[in-house]
């Protein structure tokens, strides 16, 4: 199993506030040695903790540091991606939600979880690529869970998108769903292997309510908002978000960038450059 994030997994997470502004609130660009495990690399910014794989699995090939970021458009990259997967394993990696954190504004006072405080927006863009032409799951689910790795899909909230194997099969075709409290979205985009996706979400926090709005290779990359998304939902109740996770089964590649002052609609290492 393989994952780039970054370019497979590539995550920004970005509130939203004033289009003039790049300011990102977590990211993670892979810049760790080649072919190293990524079990307790702590690159980036905007984490509490290092990432963590099941059980403290240091398999190689597993997941680990990935040569070079995904391609997408005239995206600028940096630094690597993540790729791997191993007897499946879920990784995870906890945010640093704590209340004057990065992600104070969607943070309530001595509360430690993104939509405590409603009333704002979260920007959250990952590149993903499956390489493997086969029927096993690929996910990313931001969730409340302290255990970043885990989460319990019965009683936890999540947030999450992926390819969740052939019980989500249409015609026959594997296709990309989005995943909110464990309710499954056809996107109507197929997944094409080798290809890579920009998947980007727009998640406002409203009280009582959380719309989630994902955008699959939106056209529009600088600063202006995206078109029609291509999947829009309310969860109905004010989810709460603690922890980024990542379940492969077989290679894939990711990204993952996360804001809230500007669109996130480029890859953390795009943003850079800005």
């Amino acid at each position: 199993m393989k994952f780039n994030l970054f370019v497979a997994v590539c995550v920004l997470f970005l509130v939203e506030k004033n289009y003039a502004q790049c300011l990102y609130q977590a990211y993670e660009g892979f810049n760790g040695t080649i072919n190293t495990v990524i079990e307790s690399q702590s690159g980036g910014t905007g984490w509490a903790d290092p990432w963590d794989v099941q059980n403290n699995n240091t398999s190689v090939p597993g997941y680990q540091i990935s040569n070079a970021s995904l391609n997408y458009s005239d995206l600028q990259n940096l630094y690597h991606h993540m790729s791997g997967g191993d007897m499946y394993l879920a990784m995870g990696r906890r945010l640093n939600t704590a209340d004057g954190g990065p992600f104070d504004n969607l943070v309530a006072e001595y509360q430690n979880g993104i939509g405590t405080q409603t009333g704002d927006t979260l920007w959250v863009s990952c590149m993903i690529r499956k390489d493997q032409n086969n029927d096993q799951r690929m996910t990313f689910d931001l969730h409340q869970s302290q255990l970043p790795w885990y989460w319990n899909q019965a009683t936890d909230d999540n947030i999450g998108f992926g390819y969740f194997g052939s019980s989500y099969h249409v015609g026959g075709q594997r296709r990309w769903h989005m995943r909110v409290n464990n309710n499954y979205y056809d996107s109507g985009v197929n997944v094409v292997i080798g290809n890579t996706y920009l998947m980007v979400f727009r998640i406002i926090f409203n009280t009582n309510n959380t719309e989630v709005n994902l955008y699959i290779n939106p056209t529009n990359l600088g600063n202006q908002l995206p078109t029609t998304p291509t999947l829009s939902q309310n969860s109905g109740r004010s989810n709460i978000i603690r922890s980024f996770q990542c379940f492969w089964v077989t290679c894939t590649a990711m990204e993952v960038l996360m804001k809230s002052d500007l669109l996130l609609l480029m890859p953390v290492s795009h943003l850079m450059q800005k």
